[in-house]
């Protein structure tokens, strides 16, 4: 996933020159979406009977978390389908998901550590994080207002 970002933040950056410090805001919040969908949704793409079998894990679990996180899983499908700077999923409702997995769902959370380790999703968010860091040297906005005396 790392070359997809990569990809993604070379092509953000042609969003900086024209649009500035916005335009690279509104980069990161899809690269965020981007990021954290994909987790979201090969998370529940991979809990198929293969990996059932071969991560051992809970099919009880397994269903629960289908059942329980669906509006998720489509929240996330709509983000990757179409990016558009709003209603995005979040690293926020990742962070919960990963959180209530831990706490809920043993099997399944270490199932998504290995997910995210596979995907290098440290190294994902560094890239972005870094990329969102040099956006403070991009031109920020300024709306001056100038009243007219009286």
């Amino acid at each position: 996933m790392i070359d997809e970002i990569n990809m993604l933040i070379e092509e953000s950056k042609g969003l900086v020159k024209t649009g500035g410090y916005i335009g690279g805001k509104a980069s990161v919040k899809m690269l965020n979406g981007f990021l954290y969908s994909n987790m979201i949704t090969n998370t529940f793409n991979n809990l198929n009977e293969e990996n059932i079998r071969d991560y051992n894990l809970n099919v009880d679990e397994v269903n629960q978390v289908k059942n329980n996180y669906d509006d998720l899983h489509e929240k996330a499908k709509k983000t990757l389908e179409n990016p558009t700077f709003d209603g995005d999923l979040t690293k926020t409702d990742y962070e919960r998901f990963k959180q209530d997995l831990k706490n809920n769902y043993s099997s399944i959370y270490q199932f998504l550590i290995e997910l995210e380790n596979y995907t290098s999703l440290s190294d994902c968010e560094k890239r972005v994080n870094d990329f969102d860091k040099s956006l403070e040297s991009a031109e920020k906005p300024t709306f001056e207002i100038h009243l007219g005396s009286k």
